[in-house]
């Protein structure tokens, strides 16, 4: 993996066609004067110098700045149920604030599902379903994986928490036993690599532990290696293996690689709002993957996962639905900017 680069372009190139969620009215517009041969003051015609000469970044902020104190109805909406504003005021409400924006959350389910369930709840309140989310399919996936994705049948209009976690496994590990054309394209040499390279880094299961306060890291991935070397055939290994683990992983928590497996499916990038160093997480951005919308979530203590929703507090609806899904043509300007700030983002290779 090379070293971490900050991908500034992304998120300008965002912020410049950016659908802002309100519209900028200059009336009195300082080139249009100057274009019309009038005699502009000394004092203005320094400002336009300096107009001229603003970098993009800074530019959007004075923009962005510039509609927050110029319109009225800034005020704290009602939320609907059960969003919630945080308090404390955290540090990265503030900067969302200073545009005329802020946030709520939207609690999950703390039974280490909590990740599928945040990401399902946010599937669902902005109206991307299974339909929807296929449009988004990314081409460049395994061929294993997307015959395992054409098989695959939610149980309704919406993928469920536990359809989520099944479907970041097909992702990470290359297969679905439970698909056959899925499994007649089978990558062994994948597979193995993928159990070796874990078998490394796993740590022996205490069986005195509940399996909810463990990582993936503590499933017995030797075990299957040892059958593999006793002689069992690979692939009759890998589905014994999987259908194993489903069962394991179910009240094991979700992590940053469940995160990268389902953007690198469904193409898309998860912003956290982490609460420890209030700052935006953005983790990776893969090079077989196009960003073709954004998410936001909540991020405690290094484990629980919630929905972060976003506020235009110019917005007069209430009680207000917090928004957790964007297109990237419609991701908020001031969103964007705290991106840009904040984001450390690494290439996957």
């Amino acid at each position: 993996m090379k070293s971490y680069v900050t991908v500034v372009s992304l998120f300008l190139f965002s912020m410049v066609t950016a659908k802002v969620w309100y519209p900028v009215d200059v009336k009195d517009d300082l080139c249009n004067r100057i274009k019309n041969g009038e005699n502009i003051p000394t004092d203005e015609e320094d400002i336009y110098d300096k107009i001229k000469k603003l970098d993009v970044s800074t530019l959007s902020r004075e923009i962005a700045y510039s509609v927050m104190i110029g319109r009225e109805n800034y005020a704290m909406p009602l939320l609907a149920h059960p969003w919630e504003y945080t308090t404390p005021l955290s540090f990265m409400e503030q900067r969302l604030r200073l545009y005329g924006m802020s946030i709520a959350k939207h609690e999950t389910p703390k039974d280490g599902n909590c990740l599928f369930h945040a990401l399902s709840m946010i599937f669902i309140k902005n109206g991307y379903s299974a339909k929807v989310l296929q449009k988004f399919i990314n081409e460049r996936i395994k061929p294993s994986v997307r015959a395992a994705y054409e098989e695959f049948k939610p149980s309704g209009a919406y993928y469920t928490a536990s359809e989520l976690r099944k479907l970041s496994q097909v992702v990470y590990w290359g297969f679905d036993p439970d698909s056959k054309e899925s499994m007649d394209k089978f990558d062994e040499d994948h597979y193995l690599n993928i159990l070796r390279d874990i078998i490394i880094t796993s740590v022996v299961p205490d069986p005195n532990v509940n399996p909810s306060a463990m990582s993936r890291g503590t499933f017995d991935y030797k075990a299957y290696m040892d059958q593999i070397d006793g002689g069992k055939e690979v692939k009759e290994v890998a589905s014994e293996m999987f259908r194993d683990m489903l069962k394991y992983f179910v009240n094991v928590f979700g992590d940053y690689l469940d995160i990268n497996n389902l953007e690198l499916l469904f193409s898309f990038k998860t912003v956290l709002f982490n609460i420890e160093s209030q700052k935006l997480s953005c983790g990776e951005v893969s090079r077989d993957s196009r960003i073709q919308f954004f998410v936001t979530l909540y991020y405690q203590e290094n484990s629980h996962f919630a929905i972060q929703g976003l506020i235009d507090l110019h917005e007069p609806y209430q009680p207000y639905e917090p928004i957790s899904a964007f297109l990237a043509q419609d991701l908020p300007i001031p969103l964007a900017m705290m991106m840009v700030d904040d984001c450390r983002l690494a290439r996957d290779d």
